[in-house]
């Protein structure tokens, strides 16, 4: 090509464009016009903000012409100059060492602006946070902590980071920081897990350039995150490492370049990570022991030699984790470790389960259908080829890692399923984005290599390759560093300083009380409390959301029975399952009605006080209050006026919430009740309580999940704290419970 072509090349255009860009921008940026004296006598963001009004278009001047003038300089170099810089640029970016530093620096800078967050924000999730610091009385006081603790993930990640958060800063005050800060960096460990994996899936084509074929996956993956999946956390930091670990021994196994020893240590490592999975998460390590199994069981199809080393090895390595972790925790602990995951494995779906949304194929809610496509996508390729070759074992040895890859997809699409929420969907959508990147690398290394590889050797398109490079890296906001300048401030911030106001007044009002237990309960989501009282839970169900089983009901009020804690903090408000506590866990509420009293009332949450003396209802008085409305939840709130007495209300359970809403006055003491009670039948059994506001008015939901279906009359009580009795409200409301 002659030197008045390359000049005219829209390829060198672009490339002397952009890059002169990428040198401009941060300097661009930085400028600031001083603004002149402003004799117009206009007060505006100009004159507020002290910008001058030419700023903008000095900016827009500098990358209008400043390329032009690279350009002008670029082409009056003699031959041998642009030969030299040639020269450098292209044995810069040809050199390993530099490419795999450039890479692990995008990652590091990348995941820690992914996964790391403002770590001194105020303490507002406290049901989320609570899972990571609630245990951490437990394991500091209790001898034999497993047995108290049932975690929703796993010790790994629910009770480690509190706890080197406390090994490493003692009793001091900033335990909620420092332990979100092991939190991300947990996350920022699984991160490296993740490209670990996808490092193992480029190696497989064996490329000679690896490691710049690499550094775009990379690339990719973190353009694609948040469109095609999303980064769980560390949940996933022994799977991604049992399957990055997975692939490299096979890998190897087939370059043939590690000895016996090394890959009986890989296979070793992959059998003791399994036991120590479940310590960490139990749902990812339930996946890992799947895909291991179908492992073991493909292996047969290859030499006897790769599957003798693999299983053997790897069961080795089960047993000698096993001994340990026995031998450090005990059978007991132990064996509440499997009671855990086979109580969640039983459990979890019923009790989190979301619907999927109908599915449509756009880009709305791609996450849902996408992984989906794909797998679908992929089990049609392997079947057309099966079918036409016929031969199982060639079959297999030749999608050896393709099936490998699906089986993990067809796993972790259990997130996705059994939780249809977005984040979960994408969750649970990584594995289906290996699948892209496998068949992205194989169709590169059958059908492109040789014509690309051809082309880059030009220079002007090496060029463009840097380009399309840097280009692609300043298109991820993740990237910049300069994002990550605020994320280590303010780490020695105290808990005080992070907590909102209404929870510091809840610590000031109930700790001292608190104090004197052994342990204490809250049957709400918010198992923080136990961490800012610092008291064990009395339970192993520490959160009630973990307890609606009739199973774990009743393992609750067992062991409250036991432990007998005086003061307990109840909630009267929906759970996350959109119901209150007289519908998700009926049993557990009425343990509390019938050995709990109502204390007090600090900041909505409300304290209960232990009393064994059964309840006196009053009924020939006359009523403490009034039945107002009769209202009824679905997708919008309807009330009307409450009906009158011996007219039946029918009670759907599907998908209705009702509430009753009134006024209750002690009238002899001419103040607001302390309480309203609910009673169900002519037993008057008590069924729910809830909260009477300063203006002496209440809104009670009726329990519809939780009771009989059929006829019966309920009735509202107002309760009378220094008479420890409950007097009647209104007149007895008739019932019908249907299932629709």
């Amino acid at each position: 090509m002659s030197d008045s072509q390359n000049r005219s090349n829209p390829i060198v255009i672009l490339n002397i464009t952009i890059l002169s860009w990428f040198f401009l921008l941060p300097i661009v940026n930085a400028i600031e016009l001083p603004f002149s004296n402003n004799d117009t006598g206009v007060i505006s963001t100009v004159a507020i903000e002290q910008f001058s009004p030419y700023t903008d278009y000095f900016k827009f001047a500098i990358l209008l012409f400043v390329p032009t003038a690279i350009a002008f300089l670029l082409s009056k170099l003699n031959s041998k100059t642009r030969s030299i810089l040639l020269d450098l640029t292209f044995k810069a970016i040809e050199n390993r060492t530099l490419i795999s530093i450039l890479t692990i620096g995008l990652i590091l800078v990348w995941s820690v602006d992914r996964v790391v967050p403002d770590l001194v924000v105020p303490l507002t999730d406290t049901f989320h946070e609570g899972e990571y610091l609630g245990y951490l009385p437990n394991f500091l006081q209790l001898e034999k902590p497993f047995l108290k603790s049932v975690f929703i993930h796993g010790f790994g990640l629910d009770a480690i980071p509190s706890l080197l958060a406390y090994w490493w800063i003692g009793d001091e005050n900033n335990g909620i920081v420092m332990t979100r800060f092991f939190i991300s960096y947990i996350s920022v460990f699984a991160t490296f897990g993740y490209f670990w994996v996808l490092w193992e899936i480029t190696s497989l084509f064996k490329f000679r350039n690896r490691e710049s074929i690499f550094l775009f996956v990379v690339i990719s993956c973190c353009l694609l995150e948040k469109f095609f999946f999303l980064i769980d956390g560390g949940r996933s930091l022994i799977f991604m490492i049992q399957f990055a670990l997975t692939f490299r021994f096979f890998r190897l196994f087939d370059s043939k370049i590690c000895t016996l020893k090394q890959f009986s240590w890989i296979s070793l490592s992959i059998g003791i990570l399994i036991p120590i999975g479940f310590l960490h998460t139990y749902d990812r390590a339930i996946y890992f022991v799947l895909v291991y199994i179908f492992v073991c069981a493909l292996s047969l199809s290859l030499e006897r030699k790769i599957y003798s080393l693999w299983i053997g090895c790897s069961i080795v390595g089960i047993l000698l984790s096993c001994i340990s972790i026995v031998l450090i925790l005990g059978v007991a602990q132990f064996r509440e470790i499997l009671f855990q995951v086979s109580y969640w494995s039983k459990y979890s779906r019923y009790m989190f389960s979301l619907p999927m949304p109908d599915l449509k194929i756009n880009l709305v809610n791609q996450l849902y259908w996408l992984s989906m496509l794909f797998q679908s996508m992929t089990l049609v390729y392997l079947s057309r080829y099966f079918f036409k070759n016929n031969k199982l074992k060639y079959f297999l040895n030749k999608h050896f890692y393709l099936i490998i890859i699906l089986l993990a997809c067809l796993v972790y699409m259990r997130i996705g399923l059994d939780r249809s929420s977005f984040s979960m969907a994408a969750q649970g959508a990584f594995p289906t984005f290996l699948l892209v990147v496998y068949f992205s690398l194989e169709l590169y290394s059958k059908k492109l290599l040789k014509s690309l590889n051809l082309f880059f050797t030009l220079p002007t398109y090496k060029i463009l390759l840097v380009t399309i490079l840097l280009t692609l890296i300043a298109a991820e906001p993740g990237f910049s560093i300069s994002n990550l300048s605020d994320r280590f401030e303010n780490l020695g911030r105290s808990n005080t300083e992070i907590l909102q106001p209404g929870q510091q007044e809840v610590l000031t009002a109930f700790k001292t009380d608190i104090d004197r237990q052994s342990c204490f309960y809250t049957a709400t989501t918010e198992s923080i409390w136990y961490y800012l009282f610092n008291k064990p839970s009395c339970s192993k169900f520490g959160n009630i959301y973990y307890a609606l089983p009739t199973v774990a009901q009743e393992v609750v009020v067992r062991e409250l029975e036991e432990t007998k804690p005086n003061l307990i903090l109840l909630t009267d408000l929906p759970i996350l399952t959109g119901r209150t506590l007289a519908d998700s866990t009926p049993l557990i509420l009425q343990y509390f009605l019938d050995r709990y009293r109502p204390d007090r009332l600090v900041a909505e949450r409300w304290l209960w006080r232990r009393n064994e003396t059964p309840l006196q209802l009053t009924r020939n008085v006359a009523s403490s209050g009034t039945l107002d409305r009769w209202c009824v939840v679905e997708s919008e709130r309807e009330c009307k006026a409450m009906p009158p007495p011996g007219e039946r209300q029918k009670l759907r359970q599907k998908k209705r919430i009702y509430t009753l809403e009134g006024s209750a006055v002690l009238s002899a003491q001419n103040r607001p009740a302390d309480a309203v009670y609910l009673s169900y039948g002519n037993s008057d059994r008590l069924v729910a309580a809830a909260r009477v506001n300063p203006d002496a008015t209440w809104s009670l939901a009726i329990p519809s999940m939780a009771l009989p279906l059929g006829k019966e009359i309920v009735r509202m009580w107002a309760y009378d704290a220094s008479r420890d009795r409950l007097q009647p409200i209104g007149y007895d409301i008739e019932i019908k419970i249907v299932r629709r």
